[in-house]
């Protein structure tokens, strides 16, 4: 394992292997609910520890209305949030940062690793994978040396993690397809738990509950309507896809037995883990980057003629709903987290690089 040599200077924040096709009967998760997990870029709902009584710990509520929480940053990427702090990676500046949830000053974690892309987070440490570097790294919460956990690993994506592992997904090559790794949290040697070779998916997001690893699949580019979500249970075993078609599949949150799926069909779905019942909630999802829950409602990315806008709707609808437009900018939303009443989210503006950095972290009290 590689040590990185830790942070302490303060950002300036504005003021303001070959494998049978998948099982689309193959077993469902169990009826338990999903442990309390991290939120990466779009990977379910944000870390909420438990109280002395066992019960969830409610989240300090932040000042009404929307405020930036770090800017001048350049190429910000995954994004996840815990009880206390807002997590990002800044992919052009090679950093890794935190701020508090409800503002103050931003502190880098890491620096002067090569693109960190997507995050996940546990109670103490924070990981994500660098596609350019090909590496699965991680490092504490509170500041320290971070560590590199697998190497070799270029092209990886999407990560998630639990009480013992860290999950990522990988683009290997054509040839050798999209693979589905884990790892052990100290480090070790890599297990891929499932790959595909006989096609050349694209596995866009990956959420865990306490069975299985679900992963969203576009499908191949000749036919999108093959996508939908890929699950393959921790322990291992055979790979399986839900048998309720959402189409192509570009982003995924957890939220007990149930799963939220944004479709670069156009739709938002609501996916039981027990019936395995799919229900239409929305459209108006054109180019989808990221989808988010909290305890009422669940928000998408919309991304249309060079302008984003994050959606909410009940979670709970069993019909299609119009959706409620919360923000609307230039640029693009990449991920988007909850915490409480209070929604975060990435923005880029997309302005060319003479202007400078043109990345921000946002939040908004719902």
């Amino acid at each position: 394992m590689h040590r990185f040599v830790p942070c302490c200077v303060a950002l300036a924040v504005a003021a303001c292997g070959g494998e049978a096709a998948p099982s689309e009967n193959a077993p469902l998760a169990s009826s338990s609910s999903g442990e309390s997990g991290s939120a990466g870029s779009s990977s379910g709902a944000p870390t909420v520890d438990g109280g002395s009584s066992g019960g969830p710990v409610v989240p300090t509520e932040c000042a009404p209305g929307t405020e930036v929480l770090a800017a001048d940053l350049a190429g910000v990427s995954g994004l996840a949030a815990d009880l206390s702090f807002v997590y990002w990676t800044n992919v052009e500046s090679g950093t890794v940062a935190k701020v508090p949830r409800c503002g103050g000053t931003p502190v880098p974690l890491v620096t002067g690793v090569r693109g960190p892309t997507r995050l996940a987070l546990d109670d103490t440490h924070v990981f994500w994978t660098n596609p350019e570097a090909g590496t699965v790294s991680s490092v504490p919460k509170a500041g320290g040396a971070g560590i590199t956990l697998a190497t070799g690993q270029g092209m990886a994506t999407a990560i998630a993690v639990d009480a013992t592992s860290v999950y990522w997904v990988r683009w290997v090559s054509r040839t050798l397809g999209v693979a589905l790794l884990q790892v052990p949290k100290a480090g070790g040697a890599p297990q891929v738990l499932t790959q595909v070779t006989f096609v050349t998916p694209d596995w866009r997001d990956l959420v865990i509950d306490a069975t299985n690893a679900y992963f969203a699949d576009r499908g191949v580019p000749a036919d999108r309507d093959e996508g939908g979500v890929n699950f393959i249970p921790l322990a291992g075993g055979t790979r399986g896809r839900l048998a309720a078609r959402v189409g192509s599949a570009t982003a995924l949150a957890l939220d007990g037995e149930n799963l939220f799926v944004a479709s670069q069909g156009g739709m938002a779905y609501r996916v039981s883990l027990l019936t395995n019942d799919a229900v239409p909630l929305a459209t108006h999802i054109d180019t989808a980057r990221a989808i988010a829950v909290d305890a009422t409602h669940v928000y998408w990315t919309n991304e249309a003629s060079g302008r984003s806008a994050l959606y909410a709707t009940p979670k709970d609808g069993t019909t299609v709903a119009e959706p409620e437009r919360v923000v609307d900018v230039e640029g693009t939303i990449a991920s988007v987290v909850t915490v409480g009443r209070s929604l975060y989210w990435t923005h880029d503006t997309k302005k060319p690089a003479s202007v400078g950095a043109t990345s921000a972290v946002m939040r908004r009290s719902l």
